[in-house]
């Protein structure tokens, strides 16, 4: 009497679990298939060694819950009403899945060495290119060791009635279908023989585990010993910066989506076969499947974070589920998205009709540059944030919008905001100097009736300049074949300063100029 109550109370656990595996399951799907049309139908994605990985990896993702939800298509006919299949076809299940879940552990192994081998060492797409064929056909291999393993020792069983997991897989024959009982020798060997595989794939799956651990430790170093030298000097690596730590999470979030269900899931298994097998329900081991099959679902949240994250910057005003649905509809449904934007706007549909189009897929992670500490003469140092401090360091002119805008500070940044000066002495002065240091009315007039005195001059200069003209048949700026190597190097260097406050200035640049001895211009060091 207390077993059958028990029966009833496993069935409707099971019940239950597979209330919820269902729309799990499809979700995964969905997940996988989108992941993979995204990589696949874009030309740019497929040249992705990150994106190829991903599209692979999301196959195997697809393949495990479809085999749950057709799994009474595959399960004998003797365990149950329900199931329709046979011991060929249980055996063709129980390989499928040792294969694909093998498959996908060596596919998060080989992201993990490879957001390594990008943060940490910096490594480029053509260094990479170099061991790229493996990343793509060594989690394949592996998958096909383990699943012809298990056939080989025919350890591929069907479960029982109360453990309905819908697999058939490496697990113990519980109802002694393929032997006379559990004191055969036939069992007693195929018992041990499933012990040792579980073993060894515990080792693997393991093993890949800590793999992605260290991975996570190592990268997370490197990021913010990274950020302390950027601290040390505020320029272009910022930027850099941000692009490491957002590839740094992306990879953060895929092995969190990796080892976390797994984990679970082999630590349950494993506690419950120290126990005899009987430690823990079997309906209670099903519960943890719907973490291993949620692969497919969890990975393209994380995929598709990086495309939600740029149209939310591109629509602000457009909510976040709409945002969702235009990434599925882009992804599964992309031709009807001009229909969809024609029928919102009307007659005014046609004028758009060329700029509708796909997702262009941005899918992929931002590229990686390596960290360049400036030179001692572009450096400004931390703090140095107001326009005050600039002009005590040695800028002569600040145009207005550069006090907007003062969080922006390297050199470039503030040539572009309209710095024209930067003077020597913001090699050498030190922080304290710029908190304290300010500079009167006066001089800033004065300094602002010199550069228009010289800019005037520049300019009386190049309009007395007599430029090349073939009409007047001075078609060449110098008789080069007159001139020594020292007078040469002269005029090269005057036509090059006038060239260049001819563009101060907005006038008209001459052209020509810089390459009038036939020698290329090394226009690094005249910066």
């Amino acid at each position: 009497m207390t077993s059958s109550i028990e029966s009833d109370s496993w069935k409707r656990m099971l019940e239950v679990e597979w209330a919820i595996a269902i729309p799990e399951c499809i979700l995964s799907c969905l997940g996988a298939i989108m992941i993979i049309l995204s990589v696949f139908r874009s030309k740019t994605n497929r040249k992705n060694v990150q994106q190829k990985l991903m599209g692979f990896m999301s196959i195997s993702d697809f393949i495990l819950p479809f085999l749950r939800l057709t799994g009474f298509l595959w399960i004998p006919s003797d365990h149950g009403l329900t199931y329709l299949g046979n011991d060929i076809t249980c055996t063709i299940q129980g390989f499928l899945i040792t294969t694909t879940f093998a498959t996908t552990v060596g596919y998060n192994g080989c992201l993990a060495i490879y957001y390594l081998l990008i943060i940490k060492y910096n490594w480029k797409p053509r260094r990479i290119a170099g061991i790229e064929k493996w990343f793509y056909f060594a989690p394949p291999l592996n998958g096909l060791f383990w699943g012809l393993l298990a056939v080989a020792f025919n350890v591929e069983n069907a479960p029982e009635n109360y453990y309905a997991t819908n697999f058939c897989t490496v697990q113990y024959d519980l109802d002694f279908s393929k032997s006379d009982g559990p004191d055969d020798k036939a069992y007693k060997f195929q018992t041990r023989v499933i012990t040792v595989l579980w073993a060894l794939f515990a080792i693997m799956y393991l093993s890949i585990i800590l793999l992605n651990i260290i991975c996570i430790v190592t990268i997370y170093k490197h990021v913010k010993k990274t950020e302390m030298r950027s601290m040390r000097w505020q320029s272009a690596n910022a930027s850099q910066l941000v692009k490491t730590a957002e590839v740094a999470t992306q990879f953060r979030y895929f092995a969190m989506v990796f080892f976390v269900p797994g984990t679970i899931f082999v630590i349950v298994y494993f506690v419950n076969r120290a126990g005899g097998g009987k430690l823990i329900p079997g309906p209670y081991l099903s519960f943890t499947l719907l973490l291993v099959c949620s692969a497919g679902f969890l990975n393209s949240l994380v995929y598709f974070r990086l495309r939600y994250k740029r149209l939310r910057k591109e629509s602000p005003s457009t909510g976040g589920i709409a945002t969702v649905w235009k990434i599925i509809q882009d992804v599964l449904f992309p031709c009807c998205r001009p229909c969809c934007v024609k029928k919102s706007l009307g007659e005014d549909a046609s004028l758009t009709d060329h700029e509708v189009s796909d997702d262009d897929h941005k899918d992929c992670e931002p590229v990686l540059e390596d960290f360049v500490e400036p030179p001692p003469s572009i450096r400004v140092p931390p703090g140095a944030n107001d326009w005050k401090s600039l002009r005590a360091m040695g800028v002569k002119t600040v145009q207005k919008k550069n006090q907007l805008a003062s969080q922006t500070n390297d050199w470039r940044s503030l040539k572009a905001m309209g710095v024209s000066t930067i003077g020597s002495k913001a090699e050498s002065a030190s922080l304290d100097q710029s908190d304290d240091a300010d500079v009167s009315q006066t001089t800033k007039h004065h300094n602002v009736d010199n550069q228009r005195r010289h800019q005037s001059e520049l300019c009386e200069s190049f309009e007395n300049f007599d430029r090349p003209n073939p009409e007047h048949g001075n078609d060449k700026l110098f008789p080069v074949k007159d001139l020594d190597a020292d007078e040469l190097k002269d005029r090269r260097r005057s036509t090059r300063i006038l060239n260049r406050a001819s563009v101060v200035l907005g006038l008209e640049q001459m052209q020509g100029i810089d390459d009038i001895d036939g020698d290329s211009d090394n226009d690094k060091s005249d910066t």
